[in-house]
């Protein structure tokens, strides 16, 4: 019997976990990880140089964008913007470009 109840807690623990992972995103999950790429660019421009850090940056801000319901026109733009963190040779005036919408989002907030 109580390994019955400890499977099943444990399955609600994995069900749970998994919701929570597949959810939407809220703005401020959105504005967090745009905080993130900023901050990555800001970096780089002091440092000189592009690293890869600024692409896992922007992955990240793209998957929450994908899964942000409360503003369609941005959540269309993270396929287009996960597809440039995957490819990770855009320069940083490319990625300010297709940032842009999420950086005035985030402002008006």
């Amino acid at each position: 019997m109580k390994s019955r109840r400890t499977a099943i807690a444990g399955a609600c623990v994995v069900f749970a976990s998994l919701t929570a992972c597949g959810g939407t995103s809220s703005a401020s999950d959105v504005c967090d990880k745009y905080d993130k790429v900023a901050e990555e660019i800001a970096n780089d421009k002091v440092a000189g140089a592009f690293n890869g850090e600024i692409f896992d940056a922007l992955d990240n801000l793209a998957k929450k964008v994908k899964k942000f319901d409360d503003e369609p026109d941005l959540k269309a733009t993270g396929e287009a913007m996960l597809d440039m963190a995957n490819d990770d040779s855009a320069s940083i005036d490319e990625v300010n470009a297709m940032i842009a919408p999420v950086k005035a989002f985030c402002e008006s907030q």
